[in-house]
């Protein structure tokens, strides 16, 4: 039960958003357990954000997951996020952030896991 909200001051084409749905799609198995099967993810472009004081072009990637998983699959994730947001918004690795949420209870479907 992966969920990926990226927030970026960067337009993103439909185009884009196809290919980040896909890359993310594959980041997220770097996460043992977690599959592109029940990943969930929102992408919003075009929002101005202020990182450092200023105002300049930058995201934050939000990646909760159901349970838990290692600070190394999670480093691993980082390093693939950064190096698709880097090729495909042209992005400074600098300007990203990816933050990690663990959810112990999980809806679906009308009940919880």
């Amino acid at each position: 039960m992966p969920y990926i909200n990226l927030a970026t001051t960067e337009k993103l084409s439909d185009e884009t958003k196809k290919t980040l749905k896909e890359e993310f799609g594959k980041a997220i198995t770097l996460i043992p357990g977690k599959t592109e099967q029940w990943l969930m993810i929102n992408l919003e472009g075009e929002k101005t954000m202020s990182l450092g004081g200023e105002f300049k072009p930058c995201a934050i990637v939000d990646i909760w997951i159901y349970g838990s998983s290692t600070a190394e699959a999670y480093e691993n994730v980082t390093k693939k996020v950064t190096e698709i947001l880097e090729k495909y918004l042209d992005l400074s690795r600098e300007n990203i952030y990816v933050c990690y949420q663990e959810r112990l209870l999980w809806g679906h479907n009308g009940s919880n896991f």
